[in-house]
């Protein structure tokens, strides 16, 4: 019996471990990524590194494919507040958020349960929906690519290494920038860095440095909630929202529905966003058949203030609205549009993406990361894809990212938000423009784009507009910061 124990104990103590590595750490974006060492405290903190300046432009303007030339010079920055018709101010939303429609909830439970599903039956369920493509839109503006900054590997910040950066958001207000880790807790708790940018060599180049990291809690539920961080965007000064992809781990009967939350800026829970039933089954055996695929649910989140309106997209299509047979190679993603002061889903639209993704011998999926919204229902979209070279094995060195930038107009989409399926019926989608392709901007060093955001404005007119990349922990990829100068058309005029 003694000898049974001595055999039986420590298979248990390996299992739970095991099970507790695999929830903590539900795999982010693109598939066969490793961590780099566990999270230890008592690492020495060491300074943000400068990044090396690279200049190029992208002509937009009057519906003109994309071209790049070369620049040499670009505006300086500044940190005064923006303003612009098309900008996000941050102002609009935080006396609206203190309706009783959108509040703190309470209870012990630290999950957020997924809604009753009330699943139409389909007369013809063979039947497959309709799509007609939205006409791309006209570009009222160009964008010049000013510099990158990428960040040292393993980089320390409260004895926690800066990485996994999946989104990032600019405060007007207070003229600092938060970048959102996805980590589930796995190197350290979940969290965000307040950033600060810097502007060097007379505004031919930008820096962002840490100040601040702030970790997400949940005081009301006893804990913080079981979250996956992957979107972010101000709603106000003092308060942010923040999308999680969830997790679905059938195999150890884990199962965390995505959600939408709002957090105040000192990382406090606040609230839940009512998501609608399509996003989530309430019978778990039809997981993989309805609602949000697993590791591709809410990565894109924008709030326009002007119009008091929160932005939500998945990665990927759901998963009852992939249209079997497809041959165009199409994925049709929902892009919800909720008001934020009802808390309710006002419509959706359909955003058309390619799903597959071959250059030569590099193959993978694509799928949309984030968008930033512009105003008068229109998006800069960034659709990312991971590239695997098949040619040869286990060597990431020759591993590829796609990234593309898109101008992506809404206006004249049909609303699916009365849809639970795309079926039996012909849908218009959101017209989309290209506007580049990140790789011929910076070459074969950009990564995995994940986040997008307007800054503040800069001297001569227009904006910095910031992307970020998330490195997964992961020392073959790197965190990226990518600085762009934004000038509507109206101030080109001037």
């Amino acid at each position: 019996m003694r000898k049974w124990f001595f055999i039986v104990l420590p298979v248990l103590v390996i299992s739970l471990v095991l099970i507790d590595y695999l929830i903590s750490s539900a795999e982010h974006s693109y598939q066969g990524v490793k961590h780099n060492q566990a999270y230890k405290p008592g690492k020495k903190s060491e300074k943000v590194p400068e990044g090396s300046p690279s200049i190029s432009k992208i002509d937009t303007k009057n519906n003109k494919s994309t071209r790049i030339e070369k620049r040499s010079s670009v505006s300086a920055g500044r940190s005064d507040s923006r303003s612009g018709r098309m900008i996000l101010e941050g102002r609009a939303g935080s006396s609206s958020v203190q309706s009783s429609s959108l509040h703190a909830g309470s209870g012990s439970s630290a999950r957020p349960t997924p809604v009753s599903l009330d699943i139409p039956v389909q007369e013809n369920p063979d039947s497959k929906a309709s799509f007609i493509a939205g006409a791309p839109p006209p570009v009222s503006f160009s964008l010049s690519f000013v510099n990158e900054q990428v960040i040292k590997h393993n980089l320390q910040f409260n004895d926690v290494p800066i990485g996994g950066l999946s989104a990032i958001a600019y405060n007007p207000e207070k003229n600092i920038f938060i970048a959102l880790s996805d980590d589930k807790g796995r190197e350290g708790p979940p969290r965000f860095y307040e950033l600060k940018l810097n502007e060097v060599e007379k505004g031919k180049k930008y820096e962002l440095r840490v100040n601040n990291q702030v970790d997400l809690s949940n005081k009301q539920a006893g804990g913080l909630m079981s979250i996956d961080p992957e979107g972010v965007a101000f709603l106000g000064s003092d308060r942010m929202f923040i999308s999680s992809e969830g997790a679905q781990l059938p195999d150890l009967n884990v199962y965390v529905p995505p959600g939408v939350f709002m957090f105040n800026s000192k990382g406090e829970w606040l609230s839940s966003l009512p998501l609608p039933d399509m996003y989530w089954p309430d019978d778990l055996d039809r997981l993989g058949e309805w609602g949000v695929k697993e590791n591709k649910a809410f990565e894109a989140l924008s709030v326009d203030s002007e119009e008091n309106q929160l932005w939500l997209a998945t990665e990927s299509a759901l998963n009852q609205d992939e249209q079997d047979g497809d041959n165009e190679n199409k994925q049709y993603v929902r892009i919800s549009r909720f008001d934020i002061k009802t808390t309710r889903m006002n419509s959706q639209f359909l955003y058309q993406m390619d799903s597959d993704i071959e250059v030569n011998n590099l193959r993978g999926q694509n799928g949309l990361t984030d968008f930033f919204s512009l105003g008068d229902r229109r998006l800069l979209t960034i659709e990312r894809a991971y590239l695997k070279d098949e040619s040869v094995s286990g060597n990431r060195k020759t591993d590829a990212n796609m990234v593309r930038l898109f101008l992506t107009d809404c206006s004249g989409a049909d609303n699916v938000s009365g849809h639970q399926q795309l079926a039996n019926g012909q849908f218009v989608t959101c017209g989309k423009r290209l506007l580049a392709d990140l790789s011929s901007v910076i070459g074969d060093k950009v990564d995995n784009i994940e986040g997008i955001t307007m800054g503040p404005a800069v001297k001569g007119g227009g904006y910095l507009l910031v992307l970020v990349s998330d490195n997964n922990f992961n020392r073959a990829q790197k965190t990226q910061f990518l600085f762009f100068h934004y000038l509507p058309d109206d101030e080109n005029r001037r």
